[in-house]
């Protein structure tokens, strides 16, 4: 059964840690919802004041680690700024600040917009991982990022969303496409 789950946003834009806070809200709400929820449209998204995640499957585990939200099957998440698509995610973390949140799939994808709405991080790999300390993004298995002109390939990837940097990449070396401004 399709989970889905719709939170009005407290502020005017979405950060990417107020964005990964309310995958976990949103998910919060489906799980009290029930297995059996009813799925609905989503909504048009130009508002600027929602976020939908979607998966076939959601709950929540506790371990050493803390709190985890799981979703399997499908998942989605549709934010003003960010797009998510996977077939697995694990958010990690307390509700409103989660410490992680990893995505997987065959491929995974994640699209971030920046304040005019153009995409200016896209990321595709086998697994993606978002680490809030230090807002990092990590890539496994045949990741391939996209900052704006500039098109990064490798085994794996690490990159620096604050200092939209390349901090480091996987075995058998990277390779660099730079398209030149015009």
């Amino acid at each position: 059964m399709l989970l889905t789950a719709i939170v009005k946003r407290r502020s005017q834009r979405l950060g990417r840690r107020a964005a990964a806070g309310a995958i976990v809200l949103c998910a919060l709400l489906t799980l009290q919802a029930g297995e059996h929820a009813t799925a609905i449209e989503p909504p048009d998204l130009d508002s600027g004041d929602i976020v939908v995640i979607r998966a076939d499957r959601a709950w929540e585990t506790r371990d050493e680690r803390g709190r985890a939200l799981h979703f399997e099957g499908n998942f989605s998440l549709d934010a003003p700024d960010w797009f998510v698509r996977s077939e697995t995610a694990e958010v990690r973390g307390d509700l409103d600040d989660p410490n992680s949140v990893t995505l997987g799939g065959a491929p995974a994808r994640l699209w971030m917009l920046d304040e005019a709405g153009e995409t200016n991080v896209e990321a595709t790999a086998g697994q993606i991982i978002y680490l809030r300390a230090g807002e990092r993004l990590k890539l496994e298995r045949d990741a391939v990022l996209i900052d704006e002109r500039n098109t990064l390939r490798s085994s794996s990837l690490e990159y620096d969303l604050d200092k939209r940097v390349l901090v480091g990449t996987g075995s058998g070396g990277v390779e660099i496409v730079a398209e030149p401004k015009r």
